[in-house]
């Protein structure tokens, strides 16, 4: 996980293994795995806790929408899953993810992202898989790591607070690719109100 951020793993974060069923934050940097999971939905578990938590730009809680804060974390995990041997598993978890998404919203513009309560389905996980995946394409597979040093560096400066929606989202991810992206999430059915854009001051800050 912490090759895909292209960063050294914190060294506060601590893993908890728990009689319980199912797996939780516990507070902090510290993260309860239910003790009744199989090796690999343990494995998958942990990858995505771990993208979960590596994706803030500091110590401190961010929460995102859950397209980014689920959907880019599952897809850290499924590769994670794939480069430690779990590669049935992974298949079989994404293939869950696509079917879900083909059934539910079979031209793309049915699910709209910016509905949180929607996060937990496996559709609206599949359908932001899928378009996290697109914008990876073509900007990039290094996309989450150039992404996380751009809220680190508005979250310095106090840009940020304890959470993103998904019009600041799509805002941060543009300056990222240097690209307007709120057409893209609109077309996909996407109910967000666009924001400019400041690509010349993002330019000056990059070059304190």
């Amino acid at each position: 996980v912490a090759k895909m951020f292209k960063t050294g793993f914190p060294a506060d974060w601590e893993l908890e293994v728990l009689p319980r069923d199912r797996s939780s934050w516990q507070g902090g940097g510290t993260f309860a795995l239910s003790s009744q999971l199989n090796r690999g939905e343990a494995t998958f578990e942990v990858a995505r806790a771990a993208a979960q938590y590596m994706l803030r730009p500091s110590s401190e809680p961010l929460a995102f929408p859950p397209w980014v804060g689920r959907g880019w974390a599952d897809l850290i995990a499924l590769r994670t899953m794939h480069q430690l041997g779990y590669q049935n598993y992974a298949e079989t978890k994404r293939a869950q993810f696509a079917e879900a998404l083909k059934r539910s919203d079979p031209d793309l513009t049915g699910i709209d992202l910016s509905v949180s309560s929607l996060g937990h389905q496996a559709s609206y996980v599949g359908k932001s898989i899928m378009v996290l995946q697109r914008l990876e394409k073509r900007h990039g597979r290094d996309l989450l790591a150039r992404f996380r040093k751009t809220l680190k560096r508005y979250h310095s400066l106090g840009r940020i607070g304890s959470g993103l929606s998904t019009r600041d989202t799509i805002y941060y991810l543009s300056l990222t690719v240097h690209e307007d992206l709120y057409d893209y999430f609109q077309n996909i059915g996407t109910s967000v109100l666009p924001r400019k854009v400041n690509f010349h001051e993002d330019a000056g800050l990059k070059g304190r």
